[in-house]
């Protein structure tokens, strides 16, 4: 094996020791080595003296160099790894974090290149006759929205709303792969343009920072993803993450005889609503998607309907309990007798609001909501009672 390829083979194990042997054994001066071994013989010389700046140096002329090759022999995203290890031994973790970033950019990249464009368009528009009515239209109108990075949230939202449409086959089957290609190339695009973010930061470039912050808000509108660019640059001006209207403004208005704005457009209307609530469930707020869906007249509801209504309802049951016993939690250990009393409270109101709320919560859950109920207001009464002595 050519000496150039057993280096690389090292480094890419990141073993030291045969590239210190194959060191001694090379006759060549250093000028002469391909970028290959220099860059394997750098990295390891820095990491065995790490607080080296000159050593740290020659490792990020080796790799910028194999950069500028058109066809290094090392990929970015290897070169970038390696880059970000050199800058965390040294101690620099703020550097090392961006060039962590940079290696996952690339490998986004470079999946995202498989999995987008036209082979994912292909693929679903292969689909068209194998799909009918209003079918047909949402796919469509999926295959138009996900042309635009600013509309693929959109887009993997009607996709989750077309699979709920479509029976067990070969036709699902396309759809689900697809549609893992395509929120993967998503959250992907997510992380890479994050590292991006973070680099502009890093730089102290604010105005670079502001506008990439601004477009990553619009293209990447849940709250986990808003949630995310706020650990990294905080809050918007305001507080609030999440951008545009809120749900309530997206939802169609519904007149009292329910035969205006809904009736007009047939099911399409309840097909938006479908829209937002799932966009709300994936936001996190399974109580706006229940809102949403019980907006519908009941002429308008069927079973997809129900079908959402019922996920989005079990979700927001384990939410409030979530926060039912955290409130629990606190009032039992708080040693404020009112701030205890006022914690048992609300958590009492959230029960039973549960209970009121959500009638067709499944029996066993019921019971142990009830249970819970009974203890807190067991625990509210005897503390009233010591206020009274």
């Amino acid at each position: 094996m050519p000496f150039v390829t057993q280096f690389e083979s090292a480094l890419a194990k990141r073993d030291c020791s045969t590239i210190q042997n194959l060191q001694s054994q090379l006759i060549a001066p250093p000028d002469s080595y391909s970028n290959s071994a220099m860059l394997a013989i750098a990295w390891c010389a820095h990491q065995k003296n790490p607080q080296d700046k000159e050593l740290l140096n020659q490792v990020q002329v080796a790799i910028e160099q194999s950069l500028k090759l058109e066809s290094p022999l090392f990929d970015a995203g290897f070169l970038e790894t390696l880059r970000a290890e050199s800058f965390a031994s040294a101690g620099d973790y703020s550097a090392a974090r961006a060039a962590y970033g940079k290696a996952l950019s690339q490998s986004a990249l470079q999946f995202m290149t498989l999995v987008s464009g036209q082979a994912i368009k292909s693929e679903l528009q292969g689909l068209d006759s194998l799909l009918t009515g209003g079918q047909a239209v949402l796919l469509k109108e999926i295959r138009s929205n996900l042309a635009d990075p600013l509309t693929q949230a959109s887009a993997l939202n009607m996709l989750d709303d077309l699979l709920s449409q479509i029976q067990s086959g070969s036709v699902r089957d396309k759809l689900l792969a697809a549609r893992l290609k395509i929120f993967s190339a998503f959250e992907l695009s997510f992380a890479s343009q994050l590292a991006t973010l973070e680099e502009f930061r890093l730089k102290n470039d604010s105005l670079a920072s502001e506008e990439l912050t601004a477009r990553i808000r619009r293209i990447f509108p849940s709250r986990a993803h808003q949630a995310r660019i706020d650990s990294i640059v905080g809050p918007p001006v305001g507080g609030k993450s999440q951008p545009g209207e809120s749900l309530a403004n997206q939802c169609p208005p519904s007149s009292g005889t329910g035969n205006t704005a809904l009736n007009d457009k047939g099911d399409v209307s309840a097909d938006r609503v479908i829209q937002v609530a799932r966009l709300a469930l994936n936001e996190g707020k399974p109580g706006e998607a229940v809102e949403a869906l019980d907006s519908l007249p009941d002429a308008m509801k069927n079973d997809k309907t129900r079908s959402l209504r019922r996920e989005a309802s079990e979700a927001h049951v384990r939410d409030l309990r979530r926060k039912a016993n955290e409130l629990y939690q606190k009032g039992t250990i708080s040693s404020d007798k009112q701030a205890k009393l006022d914690s048992l409270a609300q958590c009492k109101q959230i029960l039973e609001n549960i209970l009121t709320r959500y009638p067709e919560t499944d029996s066993f859950t019921r019971v142990k909501i009830q249970k819970f109920l009974n203890s807190v207001s067991e625990n509210i009464v005897e503390l009233r009672k010591a206020q009274l002595k």
